[in-house]
């Protein structure tokens, strides 16, 4: 059975709505993760989403929906990752290893699309 005829019968008893076929990347990308009440709970960067993603979900029960941005490269991506925990400092990015980690990154180094 392929992907078509799967959504066709979802579709014929009554899923229509609720049917979404997401293609999952390879490559540089940032994740956010958010809880049940639609809040953001964790900021994180990978190149094997599914793997990286999977694991998230088995921990944290709660987890709701997934939003995917890609980077074109990983200095890119860790740049970007690094603003959106300074911006809204989600609640499981707390460890004092991510946060040195990301302090790391030379602002000087960003990438031009983060730069004025």
């Amino acid at each position: 059975m392929n992907e078509m005829e799967i959504t066709a019968y979802l579709e014929s008893i009554g899923f229509d709505d609720e049917v979404q076929v997401i293609d999952l990347p390879h490559g540089p990308h940032v994740y956010c993760l958010f809880g049940d009440d639609a809040e953001l709970v964790y900021v994180g960067r990978t190149e094997q989403l599914l793997a990286r993603v999977g694991t998230h979900v088995r921990r944290h029960s709660r987890l709701s929906r997934l939003l995917v941005i890609k980077c074109l490269e990983e200095r890119e991506a860790t740049v970007l990752e690094r603003l959106l925990i300074q911006e809204f400092q989600p609640r499981l990015n707390t460890t004092f290893t991510h946060r040195d980690r990301l302090r790391g990154v030379a602002e000087e180094n960003e990438p031009k699309r983060f730069r004025d």
